[in-house]
């Protein structure tokens, strides 16, 4: 494939630049905070729920509080943010700085170059994704002392998926955008 060299490039610039780690603590920050609260309420009893799977997944989902207080809200709310915020001046920024134009006159094409980009900012956003999710469902089983059956286990990586095509499409939406718009501002 000849975008590789632009795969490692795009995802080494990700993962060095300062974005990335405000953007992986912004979801999980948010994650484990209503964790804490999921946890909170089963540990009052405002969750009654007889079966292990329901109540797991009830901490994801807001548990007994309130839904906008669950981690599936955040990655509603926050998932178009960092779609966005990985892509928005993507092609823009290296058009203002010159480098696209060096990159261009060697032997590539700029459909290479535009893949390259679109698969690295996937690949960032499936490692924020899964990482995130991971590390929430383990703070969960460690706070609540139970984990999730394994249909519980199918639901939460269904919702990984879901949230990773969620937030790839807002990733597409802000790369088009950079390419379509001279500037960012």
């Amino acid at each position: 494939m000849k975008a590789t060299p632009i795969i490692r490039k795009e995802v080494a610039d990700h993962l060095s630049s300062k974005r990335f780690p405000l953007l992986i603590a912004l979801i999980l920050l948010s994650g484990l905070a209503t964790s804490y609260l999921g946890v909170q309420s089963i540990v009052q009893g405002s969750i009654r729920e007889t079966g292990q799977t329901i109540a797991f997944l009830r901490l994801l989902t807001g548990g007994g509080i309130s839904p906008i207080l669950s981690f599936v809200y955040f990655i509603g709310l926050f998932g178009p943010i960092v779609g966005i915020a990985l892509s928005f001046d993507s092609i823009n920024r290296e058009m203002a700085s010159g480098s696209m134009l060096k990159v261009l006159s060697n032997p590539i094409y700029r459909d290479s170059v535009i893949l390259g980009k679109i698969i690295a900012g996937l690949l960032i956003v499936l490692i924020i994704i899964f990482s995130s999710t991971g590390i929430v469902v383990g703070f969960n089983i460690l706070l609540a002392g139970f984990g999730p059956t394994l249909e519980g286990a199918f639901r939460i990586i269904y919702f990984a998926v879901a949230s990773f095509l969620y937030i790839g499409f807002w990733f597409s939406i802000g790369l088009f955008f950079s390419v379509v718009f001279r500037r960012t501002t």
